[in-house]
């Protein structure tokens, strides 16, 4: 274990730990029906058979701004099935580096079926 001996190395090797890890947040409707996907190459899990959309971008925050609507499709049926926000370490770090100027925004969301 002599390699492991470099403070260097040793930073090298676990940094990558640090950037793998996240935390997602996801809210779902008890009651509610997804809106179907109509294609089959969709991932697997819980979004599978699931028209899902995503949002992934990098805001930029200031004093005038503001902070209404980003990107978002509207759902025809006007209501949300499920809602996952994602953060990962690397957003953590860009968020700080820049003192809370850059945001990272990483949601995905199902539309609720029409009935």
């Amino acid at each position: 274990m002599r390699l492991l001996k470099s403070p260097l190395l040793r930073l090298g090797c676990f940094l990558p730990l640090f950037f793998a890890s996240c935390y997602s947040v996801r809210i779902v409707v008890r009651d509610g029906v997804p809106e179907p996907a109509y294609t089959t190459d969709r991932s697997g899990g819980f979004y599978a058979g699931k028209q899902f959309f995503v949002i992934d971008t990098t805001i930029k925050l200031g004093l005038a701004d503001d902070m209404g609507q980003y990107l978002a499709k509207s759902c025809s049926s006007n209501s949300l099935y499920a809602l996952e926000y994602r953060v990962t370490f690397g957003d953590i770090l860009i968020n700080g580096l820049t003192f809370g100027k850059h945001r990272r925004v990483r949601v995905k969301y199902v539309c609720a079926k029409e009935e």
